[in-house]
């Protein structure tokens, strides 16, 4: 017989192993049933239970990408016209996709939300 150790989080809620959810939402999915119905009868939270739903529905890659706050890519920076003192500048991602920054007010912009991005 095997045995699984219950945890619970700091509230007192149990928490449950992916698999357990992955069970979880099958069950739900043949069970015909509503899902306020549903998480009544199973003693489920209906905002966690939904939250495996939507984790369910989404594709591994997007998981795996939602984990990291922010990912790097290699850029090249371009100064158009007069070089980066003119107040433009244009990030061109090796995939062809461009940014450009058309005055200083912008490019302090992207600095802050960089800053911002890189401190989560």
């Amino acid at each position: 017989m095997e045995t699984h150790e219950i945890r619970k989080s700091k509230r007192g809620y149990l928490l449950r192993s992916a698999a357990e959810r992955t069970q979880w939402v099958l069950r739900y999915k043949e069970s015909g049933q509503g899902l306020a119905e549903f998480c009544r009868e199973h003693g489920l939270l209906v905002g966690t239970f939904y939250g495996w739903l939507a984790r369910a529905a989404e594709s591994p890659q997007r998981r795996r990408a939602k984990k990291s706050c922010i990912a790097f890519v290699e850029a090249e920076v371009k100064g158009a016209g007069g070089g980066l003192d003119s107040g433009v500048m244009e990030l061109v991602r090796g995939d062809g996709v461009r940014i450009l920054l058309k005055d200083a007010a912008a490019i302090r912009v992207l600095g802050d939300w960089l800053k911002e991005a890189l401190s989560c």
